[in-house]
């Protein structure tokens, strides 16, 4: 593994706890400021695809085999569309808070 590389996956575990935690955050306590921090913390994820399927393709002409190409391309389609359901589901999510969503969540059953 290259250097960059070992740096980008570093750095990417980190952006992702951090991204995960202002999530969780924005939906516990219903913050819609934060629902759209975290979906601007995605954007690098995004960048990051880019330059994925650039190395990829410039290592394709590079090599005869496959495998590698074919792997990052299955997993950057994934992503994406992971990304794109999560984007429809918090723009639903924001369209319901203040309606009682929080105390629901958090009240006591008897």
């Amino acid at each position: 593994m290259s250097a960059t590389n070992s740096i980008i996956l570093g750095v990417g575990v980190g952006w992702a706890c951090l991204t995960a935690a202002v999530g969780a955050i924005a939906v516990l306590k219903e913050a819609k400021v934060l629902v759209w921090v975290f979906m601007v913390q995605n954007l690098p994820q995004l960048a990051f695809f880019v330059y994925l399927m650039y190395t990829v393709v410039m290592k394709l002409f590079h090599d005869k085999s496959y495998t590698l190409e074919a792997a990052a391309v299955t997993g950057a389609l994934i992503s994406l569309v992971i990304k794109v359901v999560l984007v429809w589901g918090l723009i639903r999510l924001v369209h319901s808070f203040g309606q009682g969503l929080r105390e629901r969540m958090f009240a006591h059953s008897k």
